[in-house]
């Protein structure tokens, strides 16, 4: 629908698929959040009091800027909320596994994690 009926430059395909993750965690009954500091994380799921996964959303991460953008805001957030683990959700691009300062960022591909949710 939002294809067909707005005007745009661009394609937007960033801010499309950011809004998928969102209805598919709103889908599956999450409890989500926002947050920012230095930097942006996508979606903080909670339960109960315990923040319980990160996710940054990005189409592609081929660039290395966009990259070190995106785990630079995970690894901000898991050290304020304490937590090991996060996710970076893609639509273009294979899984890969990122450690780095004692912290692991899954990255994957948005069909294999809706379909995993």
């Amino acid at each position: 629908m939002h294809n067909a009926l707005a005007f745009k430059f661009s394609e937007d395909k960033g801010n499309l698929l950011e809004n998928a993750v969102f209805q598919h965690l709103k889908q599956k009954n999450k409890e989500i959040y926002f947050f920012s500091s230095k930097r942006e994380v996508d979606f903080i799921c909670k339960e109960g009091l315990k923040i319980k996964e990160l996710i940054n959303v990005c189409y592609s991460i081929n660039d290395k800027e966009t990259l070190l953008r995106e785990t630079s805001a995970l690894i901000e957030g898991m050290k304020y909320f304490k937590i090991k683990e996060a996710k970076i959700i893609i639509q273009e691009g294979e899984v890969k596994n990122i450690k780095e300062s004692g912290f692991y960022i899954s990255i994957i591909p948005f069909y294999e994690w809706a379909l995993n949710l």
